[in-house]
């Protein structure tokens, strides 16, 4: 399997992962009752079988269980599509297991970055696309440093990152790129980003290709 690095074209992309001058909405806590996206009953049937399940491109905070802002490396809030789940791929993960790790290839079915009817990259959602492979890899029990090898691999040949500060260890990764990967798992291991309350219910006829 291969995994989307998160890095976005490479042509356009900043070391933060996010556009200065971004307009925020303000999203409210997503708790169950109030969660931005659509219900998890909607993201079973058609986020599996899209090149991304998200229409938006408006981003907005990314936000905890508890309502608590999710930061990127630099300290600022890290931005999401306004219709994404991030309880999502926890469930994907044990739906779909390792070979669900394709998927989050560019252009694959859960590539964050390339959003709305157009497919169009959004520099915004960068760091929030690879914090979602983290999580997928923590629901699924991958250790950190294999999910990131899996990711060095794929970005050694897929992706140019041009003068951003590459990772020591993980040298074909931006730094952003091993520390929201990082962040993923532990969003999952502290308990701030879980299951969502229905599941990922996906039918087999709608898991992705």
């Amino acid at each position: 399997a291969t995994a989307n690095t998160a890095a976005g074209d490479p042509a356009n992309h900043s070391a933060n992962g996010s556009r200065s001058g971004s307009t925020v909405e303000q999203a409210p806590a997503p708790d169950p009752s109030n969660r931005k996206g659509p219900p998890p009953s909607t993201i079973a049937a058609f986020g599996a079988t899209r090149v991304s399940y998200l229409e938006s491109m408006t981003p907005v905070p990314f936000h905890d269980d508890k309502g608590i802002p999710v930061l990127t490396s630099k300290g600022q809030p890290m931005l999401m599509p306004s219709d994404a789940d991030p309880h999502f791929f926890v469930d994907a993960a044990r739906k779909f297991g390792l070979a669900g790790l394709a998927n989050f290839r560019q252009g694959g079915s859960w590539d964050l970055q390339r959003v709305g009817q157009n497919r169009k990259f959004n520099n915004d959602f960068t760091d929030f696309s690879t914090v979602a492979i983290g999580l997928y890899g923590a629901a699924l029990g991958i250790p950190p440093d294999a999910l990131l090898t899996i990711e060095n691999l794929y970005a050694a040949g897929h992706s140019n990152f041009g003068t951003a500060k590459m990772d020591r260890k993980f040298t074909h990764l931006r730094e952003e790129n091993v520390w929201n990967t990082r962040l993923g798992y532990e969003l999952f291991a502290s308990g701030r980003i879980g299951s969502s309350a229905a599941g990922a219910g996906i039918p087999k006829s709608r898991e992705p290709k």
